[in-house]
């Protein structure tokens, strides 16, 4: 009976795909999944490989890291512990999860990643109970999702990159960025943010390529619930899901009428939200039965932390910025200008700070991403001015041969049909639309800005704190533009074998910031026996005089 009721379910709900059959076409399950799964794994094990490796590097580094030498590290673990003596979900102001300082705890907020890590306790608990058995039981999980992150960029460098070094370019620009690696190696929730915002992007490119067939819709509830359940700066991507989404279908079936169009949107916008209401509402229905309908949990936190917080740090007392009156000028102004830092210790913290803030990486590695970025920029400059210049003069041809004065074709310009500059989002801008591209670019851009100023505001409005990690879900669009606008630069002026040996520096540069972060300052500050490792340097190109100055005009170093 259970499978009858499924069937005609799964029925009813196939019918809001019956106008689309050609995108749901070849995705029927042939074969077991034993054999689905070997094939799958055969068609991917060199991605399945990289995986694995940086699985292991960050098991690693999560091993020879001593307890709570991650922020707030203490704090967060009392959570799976819970979960771990007590087999339940705590309540945000249960004794053993609050802190007695700042009188809160982090089970107010969405806790996914706590919930697994105190199952994965229990059940390394039935072989052993020792302290650092039970606490890499809990940052493993982290570490999972570490692995599944690096699982979506390699999938979304296929989608946004044609050419395979830049595609290598941009994977290494995320795989070897010390601050993103470090959030993955201790118990917090940054690291299921970052995952989410993976996959959404990922799936947003599936959704535009496939024009939301029923399994790009369900990818994408997936991923807006993993959202949800994440940490609220990586709420950008959930709403500019919505955005892209409308926009897309509206493009797509605006042909067939008004009535037509909303009828498909409403249609497949209704089957995505009851699928993230099944998988992520159970949460803030619990916090607003706990809370007294604050399902978000954050004025509750106020509250308890007026009740129990140490008498200088209760919110009445504790003053933020603004309540000061402290301009927000001078909390952006670096010191020699008697500000307080905000953008150059966010930017410090965005590229590699270790610990509680202490450990940093040298003034010469944050300059080498500083660099990175504006050759990034520059390039997108340029990208952004050769299209406007291609656009212009598609538009000025057929003028000028009805005058006669344009005799003959020019090499690259043809016309306005032939000017496909949508097409350099990879192998997914061939199947875009020009509006679709300009939307998806938008949110890129959208998704860079949104945490940055929840960052700001809340440094400024309520507890000052200059943290990379609150911007860094921002990382997959900024990688993205940096790397789309260096394949600009190098191409443009740069034949095919030159581009390579141009990549060469820049390889060189992503490598050096990765190298100095862990082997001159993580593992021997870290682990003891290699202690000595701190004084290891890696030569840029520092000896090479006038030379040198000609390479750090296009390259950083």
């Amino acid at each position: 009976m259970t499978k009858t009721i499924w069937r005609k379910l799964d029925r009813r709900i196939e019918t809001i795909w019956a106008d689309t059959p050609e995108y749901c076409a070849g995705q029927e399950k042939n074969g077991t999944w034993k054999e689905r799964l070997g094939k799958y794994c055969r068609a991917h094990r060199t991605e399945l490989l990289f995986v694995l490796l940086m699985g292991c590097f960050l098991c690693g580094l999560s091993w020879i890291l001593p307890f709570d030498q991650g922020p707030d590290e203490k704090m967060r673990y009392m959570i799976p512990t819970y979960i771990y003596r007590h087999g339940t979900l705590p309540a945000g102001y249960d004794p053993e999860v609050t802190s007695r300082i700042w009188g809160i705890s982090y089970a107010y907020q969405p806790i996914l990643p706590y919930i697994f890590g105190g199952y994965l306790m229990k059940l390394v608990g039935l072989f052993t109970t020792g302290d650092k058995a039970l606490l890499m039981a809990a940052r493993f999980i982290n570490v999972l999702i570490g692995m599944g992150f690096y699982w979506y960029v390699l999938q979304i460098s296929k989608k946004l990159f044609h050419r395979g070094i830049f595609r290598v370019f941009f994977v290494a620009l995320l795989a070897m960025l010390p601050q993103l690696l470090y959030l993955f190696v201790y118990v917090n929730t940054d690291g299921i943010a970052m995952l989410s915002s993976a996959m959404l992007i990922c799936y947003w490119l599936e959704g535009l390529e496939h024009h939301w067939d029923r399994r790009s819709c369900t990818r994408l509830a997936v991923g807006v619930s993993v959202c949800a359940l994440s940490y609220f700066n990586a709420y950008g991507y959930a709403l500019f899901s919505i955005v892209l989404f409308v926009v897309s279908l509206a493009v797509r079936y605006m042909k067939r009428g008004l009535k037509a169009c909303m009828q498909i949107i409403l249609k497949r916008g209704i089957y995505i939200t009851v699928l993230v209401f099944l998988l992520a509402g159970w949460w803030f229905i619990q916090c607003a039965i706990l809370y007294d309908g604050d399902f978000l949990g954050m004025k509750v936190q106020d509250h308890y932390a007026e009740m129990y917080a140490q008498e200088d740090f209760k919110p009445s007392v504790k003053k933020s910025l603004y309540q000061q009156g402290v301009p927000l000028a001078q909390m952006l102004a670096n010191e020699e200008e008697g500000g307080m830092e905000w953008i150059r210790t966010t930017w410090r913290s965005f590229i590699g700070y270790f610990g509680y803030y202490k450990y940093a990486l040298g003034l010469d590695i944050y300059e080498i991403h500083k660099r990175l970025s504006a050759l990034g920029a520059v390039g997108l400059f340029l990208k952004i001015l050769v299209h406007c210049l291609e656009y212009a003069m598609g538009s000025l041809i057929p003028l000028l041969k009805k005058m006669g004065i344009w005799k003959q074709e020019k090499a690259g310009i043809s016309g306005r049909k032939s000017v496909k500059w949508y097409a350099a989002a990879g192998t997914v801008g061939e199947k875009m639309h020009p509006m679709e591209f300009f939307v998806l670019q938008f949110s890129f851009v959208c998704c860079i800005i949104i945490p940055v100023l929840l960052s700001l505001y809340y440094s400024y409005m309520s507890d000052f704190q200059p943290q990379g990690r609150y911007i860094m879900p921002m990382v997959i669009p900024l990688m993205y533009f940096v790397t789309v606008g260096i394949e600009r630069f190098v191409t443009l002026f740069f034949g095919k074998w030159m581009q390579y040996v141009m990549m060469v520096p820049l390889f060189y540069a992503v490598l050096h910031v990765f190298l100095g972060a862990f082997i001159s300052v993580y593992i021997p500050t870290y682990y003891e026996p290699l202690a000595s490792w701190a004084d290891i340097r890696f030569v840029w190109f520092s000896n090479l005089r006038v030379f040198t100055r000609l390479i750090q005009m296009l390259f950083p170093g």
